[in-house]
């Protein structure tokens, strides 16, 4: 299939500044998609950090969804050293049955993939951003405790998608399963030890 045709589009109309990029042309642009003014430069490059901020705090009730978080760069220590793959491990155990239902995670030496289900409260459900956030604050706690640092040790942003169907979620179950032998860490068919699934 030919990529969408384009159409260029000034964001800045500041006789000062000017800025200028590529955006779908109306025939091939998503119900929704609005053009965006700005009055400096630097503003759409704000808007899209605010924009990729955002995205992960969008709630699905009562979805599976297949959550990815990383470590900041900065960060020496790995989430596969076994000291802090238990403490992870004691994180995402205790909030299994309170916040949501695990389904698997898989940890990488510098991510995270899960899937899970936010459970019921009240008469909503437990906010993914919640779950994330005490997923990171308390392991950011006993990885500084641990190694005597200080600070952040996630990436604040995320990476967050609820699945539609039986298909997506298979799919993504065996993404996660062969995330290890894809990234050359193991053989295929291989065992990983930081990997788990509720079976």
């Amino acid at each position: 299939m030919p990529p969408p045709a384009h159409s260029t589009v000034v964001l800045a109309p500041s006789p000062a500044h000017s800025t200028v990029v590529r955006m779908p042309s109306p025939a091939h642009r998503p119900e929704g998609m609005v053009r965006v003014s700005t009055t400096q430069q630097g503003n759409v490059r704000d808007f899209r950090a605010r924009k990729r901020r955002l995205l992960p705090r969008c709630e699905s009730p009562g979805r599976i969804f297949h959550a990815r978080s990383s470590v900041l760069t900065a960060r020496e220590e790995r989430l596969t050293d076994s000291a802090i793959a238990e403490i992870l491990a004691d994180v995402l155990r205790y909030d299994n049955g309170r916040r949501y239902e695990l389904h698997c995670y898989v940890l990488m030496p510098d991510h995270i993939h899960a899937l899970l289900r936010p459970l019921p409260r009240g008469d909503g459900f437990v906010p993914l951003s919640e779950i994330m956030q005490a997923l990171k604050g308390v392991s950011t706690h006993g990885v500084n405790r641990l190694y005597g640092q200080r600070g952040a040790y996630w990436l604040e942003d995320g990476y967050t998608r609820f699945m539609r169907n039986d298909r997506g979620y298979c799919a993504t179950w065996r993404y996660l399963r062969a995330n290890p032998a894809r990234a050359g860490y193991i053989r295929w068919g291989g065992d990983w030890p930081w990997w788990w699934d509720w079976r």
